[in-house]
């Protein structure tokens, strides 16, 4: 792990490696993420590292304060690159959806989590505690002014009781904007003789601090954030006959039965557990409840964020469960047996035994029960018993017991007396041959299971009716159905297949499966009361979810047993729950203030109320320790993860994306043998970039060579070997090329002797002749190494280790050449360098991660590994370099294998992206836009709705999904486009047309990911001659995700939409990405193509008459026809342009004067030239700039434009000033 942090202080340590983690100045940060690969980034608070690419797999914003709406558009430019949003509570979320507005259509971004305390440091009594000291330690501004002020709550105790004291620990974090108030609260305290200002503690003298006060005192208006609750009925062994269906939690919280164990799920095992219970409480008096149905009738309430446990140990909210849903259950047989969801079943009363011992029960140890009921299985009424101390006690049980005896006498009569008489006397020849004939009698497989359900006396009507269904499916199963009467199967047989054990199991486990506990309904129950538990180590209960907790300083004060008297605001009730006292009310209100000093005065009385609270919360802080949040982390990350990599097709392709073909070709059994070149002649598949295109001038002095090797590999080199100078002499560059870096290091070390070698003739031919021109007498080359005996002091491996199958193995056969102690030095790529030429063969294997190389070099002595940059693929826009590793040789330390089903899993395949177009005869401009995509798209559609010309061909160059579509002019556009969506099957589609190109595509990649956004749009900038540059930019949404029902809308001008009118959100604008479009360069082009569009407006209008997009362009195309008609008509305006001039002005006035969007200033533009033609109304001259300070209104923000009325200007002011002041209003506007 890697902290980057303010370390400066060596008060604190500094820089360095502290409890295993290593801690880096925070300045180090950007050039961290800018090239190390890492698993997880976690950002606290700030949102400056998911600006850019980062090499992570995983994004998280660590955000645990209150945000301001000042935040809310540094927010939506970095969704795209975070994952989660971790919020504290239910309080926090919804505080951040409503301040940032990311509602629910973002998804689940935000992850409710919570804080945490370490309890190992809360060491110090709280046995001597002092009932008139009250603490306050937050922030000065989050309330202390409320205690200290003139006429405050202290002042006015001072004249109640002098000895009533107030603990102040302050805060070195200073807001530069608030030390004039600081310094104001200081100088009260100091004025104040019952106020003490202890200063800035560290935790353990905070803790010593809690631990002799009485009361937190906080008089806050500041929301505290925190977390959820939970409501259900609890299954926990227990006493069958009082409680059958397990123990409500109320009763629980409320102390009338107390448990110290309850069912949970083991996810490391996969299994039913027994869980510790820390404690239970009311949580939330009247929150928000929803009811849960399960298909098996089974009702649940919950709170819609309370998290419930899905088959595969994945959690959900009950807000986003969906009917189907399969929750994890907890099936038992009565109070006999326990389904312990790994495929088996168990003893109840055992399994809650060897849970709380720890150890499984040998065959000869018995369980019993104390008091004789069975039905009890409370671990307060169990025992070991070996087998004789339980037959004896068990037998003197009985025989004190007449009513055992007697129910099972009444047991065997019920059986009898519903026996035929013919079945009597067959059943009294004997008990086996009996039974036998008695099976085979039967005419069918009803009549079997009717009186097998019988025989086995079941408890109920119900039970017998399951039994015989269970029976009824074994016979099935067993082909006794099918048989004739002569031909059944006997008894014996019937055992053979499995018997009554078998149906037993179909009983309890099929019909489960049958009714999974799946989600059948949600719905809003009501508000009501609710409560929450906390189970050690597994951190959730039977048919409920895990339990989250909340708000720092609360936890503090619950576990250091002071009292906490504080306002009800944001989450601090959801924390503390009935282990504070909460006071409604603005608390700079003088009546607030009263109630707060009565109830302090309370709480320090003899008999009052104190001591229940603390002691319940201390109960209460006992599951808030740090270790439940890092298991929550964990399964989190993991979960998260797992989902990344199901996509097996996707992950395949990111293998092979970046050439890692090893890890691809085990992905997929067909595809064997073909990712990547295994030729026979090695040497021939060594010759490969240099031969075919440099170096060129050819080289001729070691100058002109070693310019080829890349300073920052040289330089690893070299300081490795100067670390080691007096023990190395002899250096083997392996894999040497035409001698690159080994020429460098001979030049820079003439008294150490080096050798070259590669396996390719030609390079090493290549670095003689270039020996020839340079004075090296130490260095030498070769293609091979034939003596065995040689031994070099340094082995130098570069760019060598990713091109063999089993690079471990390699290595080692490697090392057989380097002393015992010698050094190895090793170069590898990382990243997608293969994109830097087109014509790359498919020739490197591996592109290892740092795990890969820790994997590989696990237990080598001295092992170091660092990075380094050779720049970036431009066309892609990735970062590549080299991975710099070094060790000590020994010879009992091999390299390892790689950990292939880790390497599958810690991935983050980017998704992919399908290019949609729609074509007629496009052949002079088809290629240009295909190209502009290439390297970007990894599928491409073409519908042709008729070509003539080559266009087809040319499309067929490029991809083999070329398709026949509908005419658009007769069917419309959409029509082509959505036919082209049936055929995609990538998870991003793309659309750009034939007069089109794509510019800077490599932007795209990095946006191509899960995260909040549906789609993204792109400025699409219209070219023009005549005029000059007459279009501005539009922004229409030109990726989009495949799938979530988006579909095309529109006859002409079509877009994409989730229904009529219903845009693509949430998306974001791409800033790096543009598509330039010159199908409209002249006026004369322009008239063409809207004559073409004009007929087809109207026939949108009449099938879509909502379309706010059509209403627009309508308006647009009106007033474009009216001025071609007035051009052709010298001016003269006739009854059908002035019909359409009033129909713009009424559409406009009606739709578009009302609501602020990006349709409404253009539209007031059409309106105004409507009023220009028909010489009426009036002009205004309007901008309008709202900001906090200053705001500037630019020459460009003010318009000019014609009005009808003042109730229009009225109209349009008012849309745009319904929003305007939002920002700097209300709650948050910080």
């Amino acid at each position: 792990m890697h902290v980057f942090s303010d370390c400066s202080d060596h008060k604190t340590g500094g820089p360095g490696r502290h409890d295993g983690v290593l801690y880096k100045p925070i300045q180090q940060t950007r050039d961290w993420l800018d090239g190390c690969d890492q698993d997880i980034l976690i950002a606290q608070r700030s949102l400056s590292p998911f600006a850019n690419q980062v090499r992570s797999k995983l994004n998280i914003l660590w955000n645990h304060d209150i945000c301001g709406k000042s935040f809310r558009q540094v927010y939506h430019t970095a969704l795209w690159n975070i994952d989660y949003i971790t919020g504290l509570s239910e309080f926090h979320i919804n505080q951040q959806k409503e301040t940032l507005r990311i509602d629910d259509t973002f998804g689940d971004i935000f992850w409710q989590t919570r804080n945490g305390i370490d309890l190992a440091d809360f060491k110090y009594s709280t046995a001597k505690k002092k009932r008139k000291h009250l603490v306050y330690s937050s922030r000065p501004e989050r309330g202390l002014e409320n205690l200290v002020k003139p006429d405050g709550i202290m002042e006015k105790l001072l004249k109640i009781d002098p000895e009533i004291t107030l603990f102040v620990a302050g805060y070195d974090h200073t807001v530069p904007d608030l030390q004039n108030y600081y310094d104001m609260l200081n100088g009260r305290i100091a004025e104040l003789p019952n106020c003490t200002h202890v200063g800035h503690l560290p935790k353990h003298r905070l803790y010593k601090l809690f631990s002799g006060a009485a009361i937190y005192a906080y008089p806050s208006d500041f929301e505290e954030i925190s977390c959820v609750t939970g409501d259900t009925l609890i299954d926990c062994p227990r006493d069958y006959i009082k409680y059958p269906s397990g123990i409500p939690i109320n009763v629980l919280a409320e102390g009338k039965e107390k448990v110290d164990f309850v069912y949970a799920y083991d996810i490391e095992k996969q299994e039913i557990a027994m869980g510790k219970v820390k404690w239970v409480a009311k949580t939330k008096k009247k929150a928000e409840v929803w009811k849960l149905i399960l298909d098996d009738g089974t009702e649940i309430k919950a709170t819609p964020d309370h998290k419930f446990m899905l088959r595969g140990s994945d959690y959900k909210e009950l807000k986003d469960l969906k009917c189907g849903d399969s929750l994890m259950p907890l099936y038992k047989h009565a109070r006999i047996d326990v389904n312990l969801n790994n495929g088996k079943w168990t003893s109840e009363s055992r399994f809650i035994m060897q849970q709380i011992i720890g150890r499984k029960l040998e065959p000869k140890e018995h369980v019993h029960h104390i008091d004789g009921n069975t039905f009890n299985n409370s671990p307060s009424n169990l025992e070991i018993l070996s087998a004789s101390d339980h037959a004896q006690k068990t037998f003197k049980g009985r025989k004190k017991s007449p009513q055992s005896k007697q129910k099972q006498s009444d047991s065997y009569k019920k059986f009898y007396i519903s026996l035929t008489e013919e079945e009597r006397k067959e059943l009294n020849k004997n008990k086996y041959n009996g039974g036998r004939a008695l099976w085979n009698s039967f005419k069918n497989e009803d009549e079997r299971a009717e009186f097998i359900a019988k025989r086995t006396s079941c408890v109920s009507k119900d039970g017998r009716k399951r039994q015989k269904e269970a029976l009824l499916k074994v016979c099935h199963k067993g082909g006794i159905a099918c048989q004739t009467p002569e031909k059944r199967n006997t008894q014996s047989e019937y055992m053979k297949n499995g018997g009554s054990k078998k149906a037993n199991k179909i009983r309890w486990g099929e019909e489960a499966t049958l009714n999974n506990h799946k989600v059948a309904s949600i719905e809003f129950y009501g508000y009501e009361d609710v409560y929450d538990m906390e189970v050690e180590k597994y951190h959730n209960f039977a048919a409920n979810g895990v339990i989250i907790h909340n708000c720092i300083t609360a936890m503090e004060c619950l576990r250091s047993k002071v009292a906490i008297l504080a306002s009800d605001v944001g989450a601090i009730g959801e924390t503390v729950g009935d282990c504070a006292i909460l006071l409604d009310g603005p608390t700079s209100a003088p009546e607030y203030q009263d109630k707060f000093i009565s109830h302090l005065l309370d709480l320090m009385k003899e008999g009052g109320p104190w001591k229940g609270i603390i002691e319940r919360g201390y109960s209460r802080a006992e599951g808030m320790g740090w270790a439940s949040v890092a298991q929550e982390w964990e399964d989190k990350f993991f979960g998260f993860l797992e989902a990344q990599t199901e996509n097996k097709a996707r992950l395949k392709s990111h293998f092979l994306y970046y050439g890692d073909r090893i890890a691809a070709d085990q992905m997929d059994e067909k595809g064997k043998d073909t990712l990547f070149l295994k030729p026979d002649d090695l040497a021939a598949f060594n010759d490969d970039y240099f031969l075919a295109h440099g170096p060129d001038p050819f080289p001729e002095t070691v100058k002109d060579a070693i310019a080829y090797c890349h300073p920052s590999k040289a330089y690893f080199v070299k300081a490795m070997m100067d670390n080691k100078d007096a023990d190395i002499n002899n250096v083997l560059d392996f894999g040497c090329d035409f001698g690159s870096l080994v020429f460098d290091l001979a030049k820079a070390y003439p008294k150490k002797s080096f050798l070259g070698v590669d396996i390719s003739p030609e390079k090493i031919d290549l670095a003689n002749n270039i020996s020839d021109y340079c004075d090296t007498p130490n260095l030498l080359f070769a293609t091979s190494l034939k003596d065995d005996s040689t031994k070099v002091d340094c082995l130098i491996l570069s760019e060598m280790l990713e091109y063999q199958e089993k690079p471990w193995e390699f290595l080692d056969s490697l090392e057989s050449y380097v002393i015992d102690g010698g050094t190895v030095l090793i170069i590898s790529t990382f990243g997608p360098w293969e994109k830097m030429r087109d014509d790359a063969a498919p020739k490197q294997l591996w592109n290892f991660d740092r795990h890969d190389i820790k994997d590989m070099m696990s237990g080598k002595e001295a092992y170091c590994f660092h990075t380094g940059f050779a720049g970036e693929v431009e066309k892609v826009g990735e970062k590549i370099g080299w991975f710099y590793i070094s060790y000590t040789k020994r010879e009992e330390k091999k390299a390892k294998p790689i950990n292939m089903q880790r390497k599958q899993l810690v991935q983050r395949p980017r998704h992919t992206l399908a290019l949609s177009m729609i074509v007629k005869d496009s052949e002079g401009l088809l290629h240009r836009a295909l190209e502009s995509v290439q390297g970007v798209v990894d599928e491409i559609v073409v519908i042709d709705t008729g070509s003539t010309d080559s266009t087809i061909e040319i499309a067929k160059k490029y991809t083999d999904k070329v398709i026949s579509g509908s005419c658009p002019l007769t069917y419309g556009f959409e029509t082509p486009r959505n036919e082209s969506l049936r055929h995609i099957t990538a998870d991003w589609i793309l659309w750009i047309d034939s007069d089109e190109v794509l510019l800077n595509p490599e932007g795209i990649r990095k946006y191509l990911r899960d995260n909040a956004y549906k789609g993204y749009a792109i400025a699409q900038h219209h070219f023009s001659v005549v005029p000059p540059n007459a279009f501005k930019a539009d922004l229409p949404i030109r990726i989009h995700r495949n799938g979530h029902d988006i579909t095309w809308y529109g006859l002409v001008h079509e877009h994409v939409e989730t229904e009529l009118n219903a845009s693509v959100t949430p998306s974001h604008l791409l800033p790096d990405v543009h598509i330039g479009h010159d199908g409209y360069l002249t006026e004369s082009i322009r008239r063409k193509r809207f004559m073409r569009n004009y007929d087809l407006i109207k026939q949108d209008r009449k099938k879509y008459p909502e379309r706010r997009l059509g209403r627009f362009l309508e308006v647009r195309d009106d007033i474009h026809y009216v001025r071609y008609c007035l051009e052709k008509g010298g001016g003269m305006i006739t009854n059908e342009l002035a019909e359409l001039c009033e129909k713009v002005i009424k559409t406009v006035r009606e739709h578009f004067l009302v609501k602020e969007d990006h349709m409404q200033m253009d539209a007031l533009g059409f309106y105004s030239e409507a009023l220009r033609i028909l010489r009426r109304g009036f002009e205004v001259r309007f901008g309008i700039a709202v900001g906090r300070d200053n705001p500037l209104l630019t020459q460009e923000g003010i318009s000019c434009n014609k009005f009808e009325s003042r109730e229009d200007v009225e109209t349009l002011l008012a849309s745009k000033f319904e929003n305007m002041f939002e920002y700097f209003e209300g709650r948050y506007s910080f």
